[in-house]
């Protein structure tokens, strides 16, 4: 039996484009490297923040932290007791020392006001009636007399000073005659505001004896 005949070649099937071929791709332009395709691990992130971030209070912290208070809130200060102002004027001078604080306004209103030039006579020598005066600027001169009619100076009245206590605690006409050395500014207390003031203010007769007492004793010792 004769051996069969080989069959003839056949040709190749033409390929068909399916769906599930890939397209083609272009190639990178010289020197510059492809793009890596996007994956999951690429997605941009955020950075953390560079604030710092403030723990959450706890129940200590709430104790020993200060709260800000409102001023609202505060309760208002208690105003504080305001010293009254020093005295001033004619009322630091002498006479007025020994008053309380509080009476001696309504004692200056006893006073009236007089402006003497220099070389008046305020006092005379035997005078009997005259108030008290207190200087509030210039000076006060005294004179008095000898035995023998021999002029003596006996001193002088600055401001702050008063003069003619003597006479009027002891209802005797003045002993020495009193004369502005400057012109001056007077304070005049007549006669009987006077005797009130020293009645209502032991204090203040017991200073007024106590200058006449050493008047008298330095002017005696002056005419000796």
């Amino acid at each position: 039996m004769p051996p069969p005949l080989p069959r003839p070649p056949t040709a190749p099937e033409p390929a068909t484009a399916t769906g599930d071929e890939e397209e083609p791709t272009l190639p990178p332009p010289p020197g510059r490297a492809a793009p890596r395709p996007a994956a999951l691990d690429d997605e941009p992130t955020l950075l953390p923040s560079t604030r710092a971030v403030a723990a959450p209070a706890t129940v200590e912290d709430e104790k020993t932290q200060p709260r800000d208070i409102s001023n609202r809130a505060r309760p208002p200060a208690l105003p504080r007791e305001v010293p009254p102002p020093p005295a001033t004027g004619p009322l630091t001078g002498a006479f007025f020392a020994p008053l309380p604080p509080r009476n001696r306004g309504a004692v200056l209103q006893r006073f009236r006001r007089r402006i003497a030039p220099a070389g008046a006579i305020v006092i005379r020598r035997g005078e009997t009636g005259h108030g008290l005066i207190v200087v509030v600027r210039g000076r006060l001169e005294l004179h008095a007399e000898r035995a023998g009619g021999v002029r003596v100076a006996l001193g002088a009245i600055a401001a702050g000073e008063f003069i003619g206590e003597a006479s009027l605690l002891a209802r005797t006409p003045a002993a020495a005659q009193v004369v502005a050395g400057t012109d001056a500014e007077l304070l005049v207390l007549a006669a009987d505001d006077f005797y009130d003031v020293a009645s209502a203010f032991p204090a203040l007769r017991s200073e007024l004896e106590r200058v006449a007492a050493l008047r008298a004793e330095d002017h005696a010792r002056q005419l000796g």
